[in-house]
């Protein structure tokens, strides 16, 4: 889906059912791809080649009533990249879903017009790449691993039950809280000199596991942090940790209450820093078990 002359003309793709493409890419704006007929799917990739493809097209469904399970479906142990697309890149049905069934699948937080639910397969990674910030509403589920690649990512979505863990890179931010993060039991963050930021105004409980990453997965490991804030401007919130953590980065209360819930919860981290947004908020550490702290 590709027109290279000056003023390129119009590209269109128009599937009325189901399609499987080993690869599919487009460049630039000018391209669609508009899905019609009841339970069609776009499948990209698939398990003979495994290619990678890199798809800018706008991507439209009918908008029928009825929801498409694997509407999108990414097949293959490539990467589909869908993060250059711009805002909106694709409108789906909003009960309609994405399935990533091999490989990886790699969105800006903004590629979505709607919350389409995520369905991530054991061994797959939902990947964002993005030079700036952006909210991300849909619900992530399955067995795979959630990827921050840049940028920062802000979970809205309350419905996250994946069980693949979380990675953030050097310099990326995760923004959260408690209930937006996965819910299913036993996650753990790797996270390679990111920021975690809880702020929430609630209360709630941090049930994963997060130690230092490598960059990239290679190297080094490199010190991960967490923040509990409140960015309404109030000093709500309380965040209990109850697991043991590894990170050996900083914690830093800004606004709030964080508590460690757990025995030695964050006895790996570099120490813990009460209140750093000006003198209006209030940051409050409790003790709920025994505890050892590098330096408050």
């Amino acid at each position: 889906l590709q027109d290279v002359k000056s003023k390129p003309s119009n590209a269109i793709l128009q599937a009325n059912a189901t399609q499987t493409f080993a690869s599919l890419s487009s460049a630039g704006s000018n391209s669609a791809i508009m899905l019609s007929g009841t339970g069609t799917q776009l499948i990209i990739g698939d398990t003979t080649h495994n290619l990678s493809s890199t798809l800018s097209s706008i991507i439209t469904d009918s908008g029928t009533a009825s929801a498409t399970s694997g509407e999108i479906t990414k097949a293959g142990s490539g990467l589909l990249d869908m993060s250059g697309g711009g805002s909106k890149q694709v409108t789906l049905t909003p009960n309609s879903s994405i399935v990533v069934t091999g490989g990886q699948l790699r969105l800006a937080t903004n590629t979505l017009a709607n919350a389409n639910a995520i369905s991530l397969s054991s061994g797959t990674e939902l990947q964002f790449t993005q030079g700036g910030t952006g909210k991300f509403a849909s619900n992530i589920n399955g067995g795979g691993l959630v990827h921050i690649e840049s940028g920062l990512l802000q979970l809205t979505g309350t419905g996250n039950t994946y069980s693949g863990g979380t990675t953030m890179e050097y310099g990326t931010t995760l923004v959260a809280t408690t209930a937006t993060l996965s819910q299913t039991a036993g996650q753990t963050i790797s996270n390679a000199g990111g920021m975690l930021l809880l702020d929430q105004t609630t209360p709630g409980n941090f049930t994963a596991v997060m130690s230092d990453g490598q960059a990239a997965g290679q190297g080094p490991t490199v010190p991960g942090s967490l923040v509990k804030a409140d960015s309404t401007g109030a000093n709500n919130g309380n965040v209990t940790i109850t697991n043991a953590q590894l990170y050996t980065g900083a914690t830093t209360v800004e606004a709030g209450t964080l508590t460690l819930g757990a025995a030695d919860a964050i006895k790996t981290s570099s120490g813990v820093t009460l209140g750093t947004v000006g003198t209006a908020a209030t940051a409050n550490l409790a003790l709920g078990a025994n505890n050892t702290i590098q330096g408050l």
